[in-house]
């Protein structure tokens, strides 16, 4: 694939990324020009996007904070889930959702 140019926004001084699928970034270069802060939220039991994949986001120029919650999934991060699927077994979702807003709000502060 070729590369897509996307032009830099004033307006964006952080990326808070949660359970991101990081799969088109690991063409060379890829990140080069990322240099606003990066905050990535995974579940370390996350069988679909894995917390290890956003490793990936350390090439980039900028600094990355990657928190990995212990109990949580890839769809536990959504207010509402997909039809048919439920919280991680053992995952308070009410809970877990309040945590992570709680450290967004202070990433991004």
């Amino acid at each position: 694939g070729q590369p897509i140019p996307v032009p830099a926004e004033e307006r964006v001084t952080r990326l808070v990324l949660l359970a991101p699928t990081l799969g088109w970034f690991q063409a060379p270069g890829a990140l080069a020009e990322v240099r606003v802060p990066i905050d990535v939220f995974a579940g370390a039991k996350d069988s679909i996007t894995p917390a290890s994949t956003a490793e990936l986001l350390r090439s980039a120029p900028a600094t990355v904070e990657i928190h990995v919650y212990q109990n949580a999934g890839h769809f536990d991060f959504m207010t509402d889930l997909p039809p048919g699927i439920g919280p991680t077994s053992g995952l308070n979702h009410a809970r877990f959702l309040h945590e992570v807003t709680s450290q967004i709000d202070i990433a991004v502060r």
